[in-house]
């Protein structure tokens, strides 16, 4: 969700030395480096940038974690250009927190949500993203606690402010293997406006044709949706 750019938040990005240059209307290339390996270069303005950084910070606890790291211009005949982003056409990366009902953990608990899905930046098909999401549960004291799901992505679908993405699963244990052991994964994603969404199921193909709906908010965190053209 689009958040707030102030002069405060301008100069914590500034101090943090990862994100340089914040000037409003000004775009910057940054690469975003994930725990999974996975690595991408973006070209994107300061108002995207804060929104990454905040989406980036929620993913704590989720077993996926993520950096954002500007890129120096290179020289290029007069002057300085920018490094070209072998980035992607489409993303959608976030990080926060849900709530969920008691079920088989035997007692409310939240669970932390991280995700990185990007479209190959030749846009040709939604078949072409690279990324991961993990959703570790946190319950302190309780029977579920430390729970992970992860699933490579390889499937991304962005439409205005949602997304829609799938993939294999690389991890499951506790709770996410009651009943059945899944071998796919997907999730479906909203950037805003009022608030971010979320959800997920299992063993059901979910991109390119969508088959479920982000209807559960976060209650903290951040999700980013770009669909470009």
């Amino acid at each position: 969700m689009r958040r707030a750019l102030s002069v405060i938040a301008a100069s914590f990005l500034l101090m943090t030395g990862s994100v340089r240059d914040t000037t409003l209307g000004t775009d910057q290339t940054i690469a975003l480096s994930c725990s999974d390996g996975n690595e991408v270069t973006l070209t994107v303005d300061a108002q995207t940038i804060l929104d990454l950084t905040v989406a980036l910070e929620a993913m704590s606890g989720s077993g996926l974690t993520c950096t954002l790291t500007q890129l120096p211009p290179v020289a290029h005949g007069l002057g300085l250009t920018a490094v070209a982003s072998n980035g992607s056409k489409d993303f959608a990366v976030g990080g926060g927190q849900y709530l969920a009902a008691s079920g088989e953990c035997g007692g409310p608990f939240t669970v932390n949500i991280g995700f990185s899905a990007h479209v190959d930046s030749s846009g040709l098909a939604p078949t072409t993203a690279t990324g991961s999401l993990s959703e570790t549960i946190s319950q302190p004291g309780g029977i579920c606690n430390g729970d992970r799901f992860k699933l490579s992505i390889t499937c991304l679908t962005v439409v205005a402010n949602k997304g829609w993405m799938d993939g294999p699963v690389t991890q499951a244990t506790g709770a996410f293997t009651f009943l059945f052991n899944p071998t796919t994964g997907a999730a479906a994603v909203q950037d805003g406006p009022v608030s971010d969404l979320y959800n997920d199921t299992r063993d059901t193909p979910n991109c390119p044709t969508p088959a479920i709906q982000p209807v559960v908010p976060f209650i903290h965190g951040n999700i980013v949706v770009k669909d470009n053209p």
